[in-house]
């Protein structure tokens, strides 16, 4: 009985561990109480703790040591459990944390009387006790240390001086690529004298401090502060290049390019120093935690940033708007909000440190907060550069005119959110590498290792997708200026086809690709979600199913739009029209100007714009395929020799193919004979044929060209003439019925003839 209740407390025991006994602080030690004895025993737990480990463990404790163990480890799981039920609601974390940032004030206010005597602590540690006079000698040290940097960095660049002369002397660099280059060098040369004095002041160190403390706070001093500040001053005149905006990186003025050099070295010179006071505190053994320094420290640097950003606030609209055109018509709004939301991150991220230390989280307070709150303040600069980037490696303008130009407009905003996009991976990922956030730790953060990498992979799918439909729709932008270009017309001109219509379009691939587009956008975004939903562990087949029975329920309700969508199919199928072309649709005529799923869009040269579904269409007449013939008809009275005017107009047609549209003409002007003859004169037809669209400059120059030719020939056009015949005698005085029956007459004939029935109707 005694070996089976043993083993019954082991199997409690296994299951316990599994709660509990896995901490690995619980597993350390642990305190037994013996039923015999008032004193309490301490024993140790195996490590690691395995089944096998228990068995042996428990084999050698009595029955009472094991239930007192067993007792043990129950409570802790019951206090662990029960703590973990009394969590904090919002509203007490929040005052918890607001009263800790309080107790901190209050804490660095208390202490702030001790902050003398601390320095005075360092300052004897530092002497030994000499007093001033060893502490100036220490002063004459780090100057001479110094000088002998300073030296040696001017002795180099007087070596490299003709070089940086020349380098200088480069100016206006055409390409981004160039600018980096002059920038570079000039940054390399002034970094070899960096490290010039880099190298001389260190080597001077053993020499003048001969105490390892005075060495290594001269060395500190050296290099937060002196060093610190000239390697910011280098990397900051290779962004803002405050005398030379010909090669600057951001895009500022002169005044806020020189205006941000200095605030950058300020700032440098501000975190050298609280680095430089804090360490020298500590390695002179003055205990920072009773005078709360770093409270104040921190607290000045950060009132600098926020002052900096203040004063600082134009130039950062100046980056975030750019001086290009591709940006978006909200950007001056996102420019104007963004200091003041860089000063508000920079309050929370003071906060959140200061919350941070009352709970006693040092341990995330490592120097990641600063460099996340840099990468976000500073994402503007990181944009603009990036915008420079896109400026140089994008494509070259493909073709001409506003299709090409707003093509060109597109790739380059594509390749603008591309970056952006990338730019915030990166982000997230120096971030999550900084703060130690991975899987696992996501995992035992209570997520799940399968959840959080679920998570990851559905980020990983909406990436992607989003990559190919940007891939996608940049093919198509540049594949429709392409075809624009090769067509030679502007759709978006003011009167496209000189006016009358009836002019080119464009090719097929240009008339397909825009519905293409759009079906290839939404099947890529659809697909994107579906497996986004998969990777998260959601069973897309209902919706599927769900999707399928919407789509069958909407082809029953709406089989108009069906009829539409199929008919519109078939048409780009049999290649029936295209953007840009002059159709004829019953009594409705003009271009198509927009292709979409279930309709086209008709622009008539008068400016009103018809709406026309695909399944109302009966027939369509194209008048912009291959060629077009007009014929043109000219009257001249009785008299006129017929084959002189043929020769006139042969003249014409051969004058015509040395003028600017001669390309345009597939055959010349030329007569056709006498057409007919009425009441007024001959009627003389001649005829001309071009290409679609092109026939109105023609026949406008063929109009001049003959009233010119009849002038200079003696040829009238026949006008129309009212004959009255008022008897034998012709009265040198009209009556009054005279002159009404010749009014009569008149009106008769400038009366027009009635129109046709089918006229009538159209």
């Amino acid at each position: 009985m005694k070996c089976i209740s043993r083993w019954l407390v082991i199997a409690i025991m296994a299951f316990v561990g599994n709660v509990g006994l896995t901490d690995p602080v619980l597993a350390q030690t642990s305190l037994l109480s013996s039923d015999s004895a008032a004193t309490t025993e301490e024993v140790a737990l195996p490590d690691p703790l395995t089944s096998e480990t228990i068995r042996e463990l428990v084999s050698r404790l009595s029955d009472a040591e094991v239930r007192e163990l067993l007792l043990q480890r129950l409570d802790l799981v019951a206090q662990e459990e029960q703590g973990g039920d009394a969590g904090q609601t919002t509203l007490e974390f929040l005052i918890d944390a607001g009263a800790g940032v309080g107790t901190s004030f209050t804490n660095a206010v208390q202490s702030a009387p001790r902050v003398p005597g601390g320095f005075n602590t360092a300052y004897n540690t530092l002497t030994g006790g000499g007093g001033l006079g060893v502490f100036a000698l220490f002063v004459g040290k780090v100057l001479l240390m110094i000088a002998f940097g300073l030296a040696a960095e001017f002795a180099v660049t007087r070596l490299t001086f003709r070089w940086l002369e020349s380098v200088e002397r480069r100016s206006h660099p055409e390409t981004l690529i160039g600018a980096i280059k002059i920038l570079s060098l000039r940054a390399m040369l002034q970094a070899i004298g960096l490290i010039a004095y880099i190298v001389v002041s260190l080597s001077a160190i053993p020499l003048l401090f001969p105490g390892q403390r005075e060495a290594n706070t001269a060395h500190l001093f050296n290099m937060t502060v002196i060093v610190l500040v000239k390697l910011f001053a280098v990397i900051s005149r290779f962004l803002t290049a405050p005398n030379r905006p010909d090669l600057r990186l951001i895009t500022v003025d002169d005044q806020h390019a020189r205006s941000g050099y200095v605030l950058t070295i300020t700032g440098a010179a501000l975190l050298g120093c609280q680095t430089f006071m804090v360490e020298v505190l500590r390695i002179n053994g003055v205990p920072l935690g009773e005078l709360r320094i770093g409270y104040w420290l921190n607290l000045l640097l950060y009132i600098f940033v926020v002052g900096a950003i203040y004063m600082w606030r134009n130039g950062i609209r100046q980056m975030i708007s750019g001086v290009t055109s591709l940006q978006h018509k909200n950007i001056g709004l996102f420019a104007n909000l963004w200091p003041a939301f860089a000063i508000a991150l920079a309050i929370a991220n003071w906060v959140l440190i200061e919350v941070l230390a009352s709970m006693g989280r040092f341990d995330l307070l490592r120097g990641q907060q600063h460099v996340t709150l840099m990468l976000i303040i500073f994402a503007p600069a990181l944009d603009t550069a990036m915008r420079g980037i896109v400026r140089h490696m994008s494509p070259p303008l493909i073709g001409e005119g506003p299709v090409a130009e707003a093509a060109h407009r597109a790739t380059m905003g594509a390749y603008i959110r591309i970056g952006r996009v990338i730019l915030v991976l990166l982000a997230i990922f120096l971030a999550t590498t900084m703060w130690d956030l991975d899987l696992t730790n996501v995992a035992n953060a209570g997520v799940g290792v399968q959840l959080a990498s679920s998570i990851i992979d559905a980020i990983v799918v909406l990436f992607v997708g989003y990559m190919v439909w940007e891939i996608v729709n940049l093919w198509i932008n540049r594949r429709l200026a392409r075809e624009a270009t090769e067509a030679g017309i502007d759709l978006n001109s003011d009167e496209p086809g000189g006016g009358e219509g009836g002019g080119t379009g464009l090719s097929r691939l240009a008339t397909v690709l825009p519905v293409l587009r759009l079906v290839v956008s939404a099947t890529i975004v659809v697909m994107t979600l579906l497996i986004g939903l998969s990777e998260l562990g959601v069973d897309t087949t209902p919706l599927l199913a769900g999707a399928g029975i919407v789509g069958l329920a909407v082809g029953f309700g709406a089989q108009t739009l069906v009829r539409d969508v199929v008919s519109g199919l078939f048409f780009l199928i049999d290649d029936a029209f295209r953007v840009g072309e002059y159709l004829v649709i019953d009594s409705t005529v003009g271009t198509v100007e927009k292709i979409s799923l279930r309709s086209l869009q008709l622009r008539h040269h008068q400016g009103a714009v018809h709406t026309i579904p695909y399944g109302e269409i009966p027939k369509v007449t194209n008048n912009s395929r291959d060629w077009v013939i007009m014929k043109l008809k000219f009257t001249v009275p009785f008299e006129t020799d017929v084959n002189k005017v043929k020769k006139i107009f042969k003249k014409i047609g051969a004058e015509m193919m040395d003028a600017e549209y001669a390309e345009d003409i597939i055959q010349t002007f030329k007569s056709q004979g006498v057409y007919d003859v009425d009441d007024v004169g001959i009627v003389i037809r001649g005829k001309f044929m071009t290409k679609p669209g092109k026939q109105w400059v023609v026949r406008k120059d063929v109009y001049s060209r003959v009233q010119k030719a009849f002038a200079e020939n003696g040829i009238e056009f026949a006008r129309k003439e009212v004959r009255v015949n008022l008897g034998e005698e012709q009265p040198a005085h009209l009556s009054q019925e005279q002159k009404t029956r010749i009014g009569a007459a008149v009106a008769d004939a400038a009366e027009p003839p009635p129109a046709p029935a089918d006229q009538k109707a159209g």
